[in-house]
């Protein structure tokens, strides 16, 4: 783990993956202090459009007021970017076919400099290779709460 500087002109960026939403809405604990800590203005947070998408497709399947709200902080914190097919094409390499949105979160990491937060074991070669820097829900809660 890289350490984060929280003052100063560098400001830390994380892109949360769905699997963190999900447990933070499932399993509300150490997931769900996670992410409110991220939502604070001390981070920047990162995305894609179709993370988006996934955040509204998993609201929907977990109606609770606790999705709603997740979705509602989430969505409004974090920055939409349009990934550039050249990091993509570094990305693509390191993930099996049929996992295109994986690809995408990978290379939006790469773009905006941001460290990836998941359980997905999908980015293990990336991180391995230190394309993207990958830190689990366990590493991001020791880390930063």
């Amino acid at each position: 783990m890289r350490l984060m500087r929280r003052s100063g002109k560098h400001t830390p960026k994380f892109l949360v993956d769905t699997n963190v939403f999900i447990a933070a809405i499932k399993t509300p604990g150490k997931a769900l202090e996670l992410v409110m800590e991220l939502v604070d203005k001390r981070y920047d947070l990162v995305g894609n459009p179709y993370l988006l998408d996934e955040y509204v497709r998993f609201s929907r399947e977990i109606p609770s007021d606790l999705a709603g709200f997740l979705l509602a902080e989430m969505s409004g914190r974090f920055r939409i970017v349009d990934v550039a097919e050249r990091f993509v094409t570094v990305c693509r390499p390191y993930f099996p076919p049929g996992e295109a949105v994986d690809v995408l979160l990978a290379a939006t990491c790469l773009q905006e400099g941001a460290v990836l937060i998941t359980n997905d074991k999908h980015f293990g070669r990336i991180s391995e290779a230190g394309v993207i820097e990958v830190w689990s829900v366990p590493q991001a809660i020791e880390a930063l709460l």
